[in-house]
């Protein structure tokens, strides 16, 4: 970093906050993304006060009609940040949270701005030692890939499995032929449901157009990187065509890697001093109205406890909760349901947790996590002790028949 200053959220936070009210439905926000060329959007509800963040991808991902479906059943609670926080923390939260758009509130909890990957990628880059990088130093080069005859239905599976967006489609010598993406097919073929009923397409129509070949859908004209080029020209490449990702190819046209916004998180944020060797973060599924703030600090002051207690066999990791109000009460308690996802350097831990409170949620989760935890030391100690265990716990839940010989 040049001359070892510290570069603060404040360095790029936009104080415009383009906002949609919670009862408004996705359609509106959808219009309002389009119009002011933003991804994500402040919610509030009529008084103004923030209620979450709603998402481009979000709602396309989600598959409803967004003619009638509210704001309020797709917002989440993304992570916040203060300007004074400095962006290596800004990029943690972005890359372990997956939200590409943070809120930024004062000491009053009140937003005034915004941040987002693209803004933050390329400031830091621009702005640190790492803007002579070449993308080769960087780049992914496993490339998952698509076929031209292989059908949508199978670029829908890849998606599924491996958890992204968009695929390149090569030849048999390795060539790039094209790109096919998640959002178009969603858009092409998934999204006509919500169309008047002359439009609708039937399940069966569908499913006819999924067999055909990708090579019918595929964007032929892919925006590309070379391995030589900088790191630098491939973000300001990406912000400039407001893509996540490029292509690498070399001399000859041919696939060698690819490069996104996520690596380049993952690249910043891997320059985060260890002030904890667990971190927390969490989000909340649409419109909370009975949560109390002093019962979430306290439900999450128990999760780092427990993580605490068994530091010094998990080592380290990054714990996320997920918290979800249900309608149902209980004597005014409200339904929660909870879902706590550890990665650790033991392992993954997932657990879920659902009862009335969110306290006694969240205990509930981090009993069934603690039984995680000590299950997994007890085979690390004894390998068949879990062989054990299984046997004793269908024993007790088993009755066996009495044979008699006679």
């Amino acid at each position: 970093m040049l001359g070892g200053e510290i570069m603060n959220v404040s360095d790029i936070m936009k104080e415009e906050v383009i906002e949609v009210y919670d009862d408004e439905y996705l359609s509106k926000a959808l219009g309002i993304m389009k119009e002011n060329n933003v991804k994500a959007l402040v919610v509030v509800d009529r008084k103004g006060k923030y209620k979450g963040m709603i998402t481009e991808r979000r709602i396309l991902k989600s598959y409803v009609d967004p003619s009638s479906t509210r704001v309020k059943s797709l917002m989440l609670n993304a992570p916040a940040v203060s300007p004074e926080d400095d962006l290596v923390k800004a990029a943690y939260l972005m890359f372990h949270s997956d939200f590409f758009n943070l809120p930024v509130k004062n000491e009053e909890d009140k937003v005034i701005g915004i941040i987002n990957n693209k803004d933050l990628i390329e400031y830091y880059f621009e702005n640190s030692d790492l803007k002579n990088t070449k993308v080769r130093e960087v780049m992914t080069e496993e490339v998952k890939t698509l076929n031209p005859s292989d059908s949508i239905a199978k670029a829908l599976a890849l998606f599924r499995e491996n958890g992204f967006t968009r695929a390149p489609v090569v030849n048999e010598e390795g060539k790039l032929l094209g790109l096919v993406t998640l959002h178009d097919i969603i858009i092409r073929f998934l999204k006509p449901k919500h169309r008047p009923q002359k439009s609708h397409t039937t399940a069966q129509e569908k499913i006819h157009v999924l067999k055909n070949p990708v090579k019918s859908i595929m964007e032929t004209s892919v925006i590309t990187i070379s391995p030589s080029d900088t790191v630098l020209e491939a973000i300001k490449k990406m912000k400039s065509y407001n893509i996540s990702s490029l292509i690498v190819v070399g001399d000859k046209e041919e696939l060698v890697g690819i490069i996104t916004d996520k690596d380049l998180l993952e690249i910043i944020t891997s320059l985060k001093k260890e002030e904890e060797r667990f971190r927390v973060m969490y989000s909340i599924a649409g419109d909370v109205r009975d949560l109390d703030k002093d019962e979430l600090e306290k439900s999450l002051e128990s999760v780092k406890e427990l993580f605490e207690k068994y530091k010094d066999y998990l080592d380290s990791g990054n714990v996320y909760v997920y918290i979800k109000e249900h309608e149902e009460k209980f004597r005014g308690v409200p339904l929660y349901h909870v879902r706590i996802r550890a990665s650790t350097g033991k392992g993954l831990f997932v657990v879920t947790g659902e009862t009335w409170g969110l306290y006694q949620t969240i205990g509930q989760a981090l009993k069934r996590l603690r039984d995680q935890i000590e299950f997994k030391k007890a085979l690390d100690k004894d390998p068949y002790e879990g062989l054990r265990r299984l046997i004793k716990e269908v024993s007790d839940k088993t009755t066996l028949p009495i044979i008699r010989h006679d």
